[in-house]
């Protein structure tokens, strides 16, 4: 079994700002977290206090590794997420089950069939909360854009990374546009404020899963994998 290295995350209060990124085990969306700071009233950027559920198609593409992926992407208003991976056929599952605390994987054999398999995730002990960001957050910028009735927030990165965050959305990274490391560019759109399917929250009933014991998907700050 083939298992890759992957950015840890912290557990504070925060937000997921990378993208689903590519097919197999132990490889799918990694978060860089952004932790909690202080805010003084009236700095901090407005943004709702509970998990805004919605669905998203999105797109991901990295010209040195001449990697394309196109997908869609579903929150839950319990901050759990689910990425399928592959149109018109998905070929590719990432769940992150935040009730569970589990990380399901699946990905479609030669034959057709599903291989399955869930891994325990490390949340907070306070809960999975969304985040709390400031105007004074480092990288964050006064630049402003508006796409699909959505306000986004720029944010430059230490490394020079360009993304443009949603606040609306528990600063969800809807685009972005250049990141020197990486060379990956993301973008989502057709962006429905709706609930999506609770039952799209873990492998099928008649799902085979295998069940491992090493944390992954959602794990703490300074964890390698």
């Amino acid at each position: 079994m083939v298992r890759t290295s992957r950015v840890a995350l912290a557990v504070l209060a925060s937000v997921a700002l990378l993208a689903p990124v590519a097919v197999g085990w132990g490889m799918s969306r990694t978060y860089t977290r952004m932790e909690a700071q202080p805010t003084n009233e009236g700095q901090e950027i407005a943004s709702p206090r509970t998990w805004t559920a919605f669905i998203a198609e999105g797109v991901i593409d990295n010209e040195r590794k001449q990697f394309h992926a196109e997908g869609t992407l579903y929150r839950d208003s319990n901050g759990s997420e689910r990425w399928d991976q592959g149109k018109p056929d998905v070929t590719y599952i990432s769940i992150k089950n935040i009730p569970q605390s589990l990380w399901y994987e699946g990905k479609r054999q030669p034959d057709g069939t599903w291989q399955w398999q869930s891994r325990p995730m490390e949340l907070p002990e306070t809960g999975w909360l969304p985040p709390r960001i400031s105007e004074n957050r480092a990288g964050m910028q006064a630049d402003t854009m508006t796409f699909e009735g959505l306000e986004l927030r720029k944010q430059i990165s230490a490394s020079g990374r360009q993304a443009w965050l949603s606040p609306d959305l528990n600063f969800f990274t809807v685009r972005v546009d250049d990141d020197p490391v990486t060379g990956t560019r993301q973008r989502y759109f057709d962006i429905r404020r709706e609930e999506p399917n609770a039952e799209l929250f873990a492998p099928p009933a008649t799902a085979d899963v295998e069940t491992r014991s090493d944390p992954g998907g959602i794990v703490r700050s300074g964890r390698r994998q």
